[in-house]
């Protein structure tokens, strides 16, 4: 009974508390400031509130483009040079911007051997980047080795997935 009381006794005080505050705008076409008034007792004081402009983020373009790599290799094709460049221009344009190379391989190999293979792809790619204008300190080279395959068969085609660096962006 006595929770039941105090149930009670609280939602009318926030009915209460909903009822006795309000608030009006002024909305003349001429008005550029917005007047708020706030009542808490019968003695209301208009306040002043001056607008507040945001400027809208840009969108930071997308990308799309893997540069894959031939089996046991690690330099960049041809192919993939206009990938790597669109990569510089975003970079270049966005200096704020952390760009993660994170090199792959695939499943042939002991992780011994594929970790460092990775890394030297990651860092023909940072090094590519770099020639191309981009800061070194916009760039985070990482080699996955083949713990992160995009596909998971180990047939040619699969594996030819899994031989690559993929560009990351970190706002």
């Amino acid at each position: 009974m006595k929770n039941r009381s105090i149930r009670i006794c609280v939602s009318l005080s926030v009915i209460q508390l909903l009822f006795a505050c309000a608030s009006t705008q002024d909305k003349t076409e001429n008005s550029s400031k917005k007047t708020t008034m706030i009542y808490f007792s019968s003695q209301a004081k208009p306040v002043v509130l001056e607008p507040i402009v945001v400027k809208p983020i840009e969108p930071i373009p997308i990308v799309q483009g893997i540069v894959y790599f031939d089996f046991d290799k690690y330099n960049i094709k041809p192919e993939y040079d206009k990938i790597v460049a669109q990569h510089a221009r975003v970079l270049i344009d966005n200096p704020s911007i952390v760009a993660h190379v994170d090199g792959h391989t695939d499943v042939i190999g002991t992780n011994a051997y594929n970790t460092p293979l990775g890394m030297m792809r990651a860092k023909e790619v940072r090094d590519a980047l770099l020639k191309l204008g981009v800061q070194e300190r916009q760039l985070m080279p990482i080699s996955f080795s083949f713990k992160e395959p995009v596909l998971l068969g180990r047939d040619a085609a699969s594996r030819a997935m899994n031989r690559r660096v993929e560009i990351s962006y970190q706002i």
